[in-house]
């Protein structure tokens, strides 16, 4: 396999591993084909094929002739995430998550500003897109801001950001379930703004711009969250 290839397909392994981790693919379900995957993903089915055949191997996924691929049921058995022991509702818990994203997400922006490949800046358009939607309920727009940051972590091309993210993903998850109001409390063209800011920073490669623009969507998000 060339290089290249390779490590497209490292890079899918650790995206789809992240789907599983974060419960995106629950065990015992059936995950999108491969077709699906490779439109979703605008990469060669191939990959897509490759990356489904490793995590096979791994027993992570289960394919069954003429019936699809599966999420193995023995995925989460006897095991314990080291972020369970995180305490979603103690009162430090937003603030501290957001400083550390802070952190992360900057760095992951700027790596994205220099690696990013056209395919990236398409997957970041495309989620930008349909934020401009008119009447997005909140759980869409939550849904979409996940998509965005796990795009963005696609595009630094580090395996660390991509899992990281899907961590992240996991907390805010039940977190912003508790507490719908914080998504109401954001303003919607200036939310739309902002990731709008960051994808453009990052298909014009510039890595300092696309860092400045993360950082005043997370200020602007922990200053929501202080509000509600």
């Amino acid at each position: 396999m060339e290089r290249a290839t390779s490590r497209r397909v490292e890079r899918l392994v650790d995206f789809f591993e992240t789907r599983l981790r974060d419960g995106s693919w629950q065990a015992g379900g059936r995950i999108p084909s491969e077709r699906q995957l490779a439109a979703s993903l605008d990469v060669a089915r191939s990959t897509v094929r490759e990356a489904l055949r490793q995590l096979c191997g791994r027993g992570l996924l289960v394919k069954r002739a003429g019936s699809g691929v599966f999420v193995s049921d023995r995925l989460h058995a006897g095991t314990r995430s080291p972020w369970s022991e995180l305490n979603g509702e103690s009162e430090t818990f937003s603030d501290d998550l957001l400083e550390f994203r802070v952190a992360i997400e900057c760095a992951a922006a700027r790596a994205a500003a220099v690696r990013a490949e056209p395919h990236d800046l398409d997957a970041l358009e495309a989620v930008v897109a349909r934020m401009s939607e008119p009447d997005l309920s909140a759980q869409a727009r939550a849904a979409l801001d996940a998509a965005f940051h796990e795009a963005l972590a696609v595009a630094s091309h580090n395996a660390m950001f991509v899992r990281w993210q899907g961590t992240t993903r996991l907390l805010l998850g039940s977190h912003l379930v508790r507490n719908g109001a914080q998504l109401r409390a954001v303003d919607t063209s200036a939310w739309c703004a902002q990731h709008r800011a960051i994808a453009e920073a990052i298909a014009a490669r510039t890595p300092e711009r696309a860092e400045q623009a993360m950082r005043a969507h997370l200020e602007f998000v922990r200053d929501a969250l202080d509000r509600v």
